[in-house]
């Protein structure tokens, strides 16, 4: 069994994480753009330019990363409460139809994210995801039905807190 506590910690590690693989990438991306070998020898030489998009796009995504670092940190004594029904910030068990069980942790942030402790993998998704809109308001025992253009799953929530 998973604890709540370690899940949070966990996930707010690999979100310093991803702020940190950004600013790298947008450090070697913006070196790239201002190198003097970037410098256009004619006006069909568009490595410098495309330097310089790769640059600006890779600084747009340590904005994102700061932003859901922050956004998570800011919340994150709410996350601390274990609640009764399925609520942003709720750790979730789930077993489907196979009898497979998995981890899904209810974020404001990082959809689609995964983060694995203990050997169990936790998924990030938002409230406003398919699954995340199934899930908002149910507790233990429920059956969530999520319809998928390849399949109808259904799920049992196993545990909420």
């Amino acid at each position: 069994m998973l604890n709540k506590q370690d899940v949070i910690e966990s996930i707010q590690l690999c979100l310093k994480e991803r702020l940190a693989v950004s600013n790298k990438a947008a450090l070697q991306a913006y070196e790239q753009a201002t190198n003097e070998e970037s410098v256009a020898e004619n006006k069909y030489d568009t490595f410098g330019l495309e330097a310089s998009y790769l640059a600006h796009g890779q600084s747009k995504r340590v904005i994102e990363c700061e932003n859901d670092l922050a956004v998570f940190v800011k919340r994150k004594s709410q996350y601390q409460v274990v609640r009764p029904v399925v609520a942003e910030g709720c750790l979730v068990k789930l077993i489907d139809q196979s009898n497979q069980m998995q981890y899904f942790f209810i974020s404001p942030v990082a959809g689609g994210t995964k983060v694995t402790l203990k050997r169990e993998t936790i998924t990030l998704i938002s409230i406003t995801s398919p699954l995340g809109k199934c899930l908002l308001g149910k507790e233990e025992g429920d059956d969530v039905v999520l319809n998928s253009a390849q399949a109808m799953k259904t799920y049992e929530i196993e545990d909420c807190m």
